[in-house]
């Protein structure tokens, strides 16, 4: 008999069909507790345990409800486990009927806590999710046998911005099955809302009707669609138009169950889904998987999201479109000749195959190329000799595709010897010439090394021949100290660097000074490199996460100059780190050209005012990602301030819109030191913590590229804070601006909508000649306490109309029902000769609230 656990997530357990007599061996034993059979009596809000709540075949109500007794939701009942006084997980180790056993009619549990159970018998089933801000599980084992019906599992929520349903249940079915789990939706969910299938469902036979538009169905296993064992062309079907399909990483579904798409604007997006740190989950990562399964059917599908899917097998369905990411195409994949492929600017398509079955139209900006199958070449990395590939005479690499080669083993490191050149492949009389273009080196590399290059040669027979020359590599073998060129001592070749070979260094860094390196090339994946000097120049430096940059010692204002490519990617989650460490007003400078697309954070490691990290450089070819944070227990007066002299040194323009671009955390402060617009494409702005902006007086900092808002802001300085991308928000309370100094203000009514701002004394909303505004504010806006009000002004570069007329500049609009705030805007400066003055006008249940400018006495006008 099994016994009932504590209330706590359990993992789904796998039984056994044989397990089912041994469960009747065991029934039939003398037993202290006679198992019951219960059927739900009435709409609940309890546990499931209660056993007022149920009913015997003789209406009478058991005395208790244990694990051993089967219960039955009837079809049109409702089991409702959504109270508040709900707080844990649920837990059922019993059987559980849900619905007529005949499928004519469906039961629904609605539920705001995890579930799991022993046995699920699914009749007809909807399971209706209600709540917020949370991945439930559902785990267990379900067995599908309703013979008529549809199955459901209906998701809705009324107040969510990022969860959902984890069914995690091990999904069971006969080998005759013939019926369906719908996977549907009664309102409209946010994109970041999941629903995720993650069980093995290896002994289920059925299929799978998508019909939730605008949000993901997930594959979170191998077998989530069904056995590996029985091929079904349509295991899922694409029912409702604008569905999404996303895998987690690390999985790959099983190729025998299809996809059939009978509906439009099907998106399988590869992405990491934005969640909060309250609601993670091991699920949000989709930035990359494979299809390898048939997809048929009658509309085709979007590729987005900025990751990468990979299609591998039979495809038989409509257009293709790649909208953003890359769509990859193995060998293995099949398609119908003229299989139409768009590709939108910035995006990319690299398919392995010739190019004469598709019809690609690409947008300016697009990638697409085309590859031949890989070649590997036979490799002793023990005597360095590779033994070269040949082709024929009808070898040829078409128009803009290339030929990767791999060695079949990498070459280990360090590598001293003089440059090896070997032979890869050896292509006959007669082909086409080739170029060393047409080659790329695909063999795995140790950070990027060794370098390799190609090069093509013909000899006096037309026989071409390509060879592989691969560099040497000295790897260091101890700690640094005062230098980055090292010594005997710290090399693995017993010398300091010089030219004619590249270098890398695992070791630590200790008191870079100002030298030039020796060697041909530096790359760095350690642990610190410590600038204690007060300048130090890192040149043909490529450094790999998690390399720490830090300022080695108080009393030194470190700047480091010099040529820096970032390694990585743009989503890569490990950082090179630049780091201030010390306070007392030090700053610690990274005024280096920066390339490369990896990440880069930049923190401080104390708590204190004053904490200073600043980038200098002229970083326009860095399309990486930028994120300010800190390591101690920061206020919004002690966080990392960035400094920055240009809006290049915040990074170059990205071939996409990047949200978090330039991401904030605990408190990080921007900190232009003069006046700028930042508008650099594709780039945002996001506080995923506590962030803010510290403009000094006499500086207006424009920030003209969207803001998104996961967390309060703040305003600092005297200088001026201008709002011109639009804004957006995560949670309900993270639409709060609070302006300590100085002056705010916006260009266009999208920058401000709905932000919520609380000024403080002396502060001051300023308006721009070149602002769109029709409504100003539309959030709430909080006063100085007392009489206390917030000034108007003109920016210092205000340039009124041409012709002398008057103009109006719109400062909030906000519900009249907040009474008349005249009296809390007080205009001050002003244009000479004009008169300023606060007119209020009605719109609808609001009022709006405008700064007018008249001008004073006669105008003439010379024509």
């Amino acid at each position: 008999m099994r016994t009932t656990t504590s209330i706590e997530r359990i993992r789904p357990r796998c039984f056994a069909y044989g397990g089912v007599a041994l469960l009747l061996a065991l029934l039939a034993l003398p037993m202290a507790v006679q198992a019951g059979e219960y059927w739900l009596k009435t709409v609940i809000s309890d546990p499931i345990s209660h056993p007022e709540n149920w009913v015997d075949s003789n209406n009478v109500a058991p005395a208790s409800i244990s694990s051993d007794d089967v219960l039955h939701i009837d079809g049109g009942k409702t089991l409702i486990l959504a109270s508040s006084a709900l707080t844990s997980d649920l837990t059922y180790n019993g059987v559980l009927h849900i619905g007529a056993e005949n499928g004519a009619t469906a039961a629904t549990i609605r539920f705001q806590k995890g579930m799991t159970f022993g046995d699920l018998r699914w009749n007809s089933a909807v399971l209706h999710v209600y709540t917020a801000n949370k991945m439930l599980e559902v785990s267990g084992r379900a067995i599908v046998d309703n013979p008529l019906a549809t199955h459901k599992a209906t998701f809705t929520a009324t107040k969510n911005r990022y969860g959902g349903l984890f069914l995690n249940a091990n999904l069971q079915s006969s080998s005759d099955f013939n019926g369906s789990i719908l996977m549907d939706t009664t309102s409209t969910m946010p994109e970041q809302t999941l629903f995720v299938v993650g069980g093995n469902n290896a002994n289920y036979y059925g299929k799978f009707n998508l019909s939730m538009p605008d949000f993901a169905f997930v594959l979170a296993h191998a077998n989530a669609l069904g056995s590996p064992s029985a091929s079904c062309a349509d295991a899922l079907s694409v029912e409702v138009a604008n569905a999404i399909l996303s895998v987690t990483n690390g999985v790959t579904p099983n190729a025998a169950r299809g996809i059939t798409i009978d509906a439009s604007g099907f998106r399988i997006r590869a992405t990491t889904y934005d969640f909060s740190d309250a609601a993670a989950t091991p699920y949000e990562d989709c930035s990359a998987f494979e299809l390898p399964m048939p997809i048929t059917g009658t509309y085709g599908f979007t590729k987005d999201g900025e990751g990468t899917v990979t299609l591998s097998g039979a495809y038989t369905a409509g257009d293709i479109v790649v909208s953003n990411g890359t769509l990859r195409i193995e060998s293995s994949a099949t398609f119908p000749a003229g299989q139409k492929i768009s590709v939108a600017s910035g995006a990319a398509l690299y398919a392995v195959k010739s190019p004469s079955g598709f019809v690609v139209d690409a947008e300016p900006g697009a990638v697409v190329r085309f590859g031949l199958d890989p070649i590997t070449i036979p490799y002793d990395d023990t005597t360095h000799t590779a033994t070269a590939v040949t082709r024929d005479s009808s070898y040829q690499i078409p128009s803009g595709t290339v030929q990767e080669i791999a060695l079949s083993e990498p070459v280990k490191l360090p590598l001293h010897v003089a440059p090896l050149r070997q032979e890869v492949l050896t292509v006959a009389a007669g082909a086409a010439d080739l170029s060393a273009d047409d080659f790329v080196d695909a063999t795995e590399k140790t950070y990027g090394l060794p370098k390799t290059s190609f090069t093509v040669e013909k000899d006096g027979d037309g026989v071409q021949h390509v060879y592989l020359t691969i560099r040497p590599v000295v790897v260091s073998k101890a700690n640094f100290d005062n230098t980055l060129n090292g010594t005997s001592s710290t090399w693995s070749n017993d010398a300091a660097a010089h030219e004619g070979f590249d270098y890398l260094i695992t070791n630590t860094v200790s008191n870079a000074g100002n030298e030039e390196f020796a060697g041909d090339s530096l790359t760095v994946c350690n642990e610190y490199i410590y600038t204690r000097a007060n300048a130090c120049k890192i040149t043909k430096a490529t450094i790999y996460a998690p390399t720490l940059i830090q300022q080695g010692r108080t009393g030194r204002n470190p700047d480091i100059s010099g040529d820096i490519r970032i390694a990585g990617s743009f989503d890569d989650t490990s950082y090179v780190t630049f780091s201030e460490k010390y306070n007392s007003g030090e700053f610690h400078r990274l005024s280096a050209t920066l390339t490369g697309e990896g990440p880069l954070k930049v923190t401080g490691y104390t708590t204190g005012e004053n904490i200073f990290a600043q980038i200098y450089g002229n970083n326009s070819a860095y399309k990486g990602r930028i994120y300010v944070t800190n390591n101690g227990s920061p206020d919004e007066y002690t966080g990392t301030q960035l400094g920055f002299n240009s809006t290049n040194a915040l990074g170059g323009a990205l071939d996409t819109f990047k949200y978090n671009a330039l991401t904030l955390d605990k408190f990080s402060r921007l900190c232009p030191t003069t006046s700028m617009e930042f508008s650099t494409q594709n780039r945002g702005i996001y506080g995923s913590g506590p962030f803010g902006f510290d403009v000094t007086n006499g500086i207006t900092f424009k920030v003209g590229v969207p803001v998104k808002m996961d967390n309060i802001m703040f305003k600092h300085g005297e200088g001026d804070l201008i709002l011109g991308g639009a804004i957006s928000y995560g949670g309900s309370s993270t639409k709060t601006c609070y302006v300590r100094e100085g002056g705010i203000g916006a260009l266009n009514d999208a920058a401000v909508a709905g932000l919520d701002v609380v000024f403080s004394n002396a502060t001051k909303i300023v308006l721009s000649s070149d602002a769109t505004l029709v409504n100003g504010f539309t959030g709430n806006l909080s006063f100085p306490p007392a009489d206390a009000t917030v000034s108007v002004v003109l920016a210092s570069d205000f340039t009124p109309p041409a012709n002398g007329e008057a103009f109006t500049v719109a400062i909030a609009t906000v519900p009249t029902s907040e009474g008349d705030l005249s009296s809390r805007f007080a205009l001050e400066g002003g244009l000479r000769g004009y008169t300023g003055t606060i007119v209020t006008e009605s719109v609808g249940d609001n009022t709006r609230y405008s700064a007018r400018y008249t001008h004073n006495g006669m105008i003439i006008i010379f024509r």
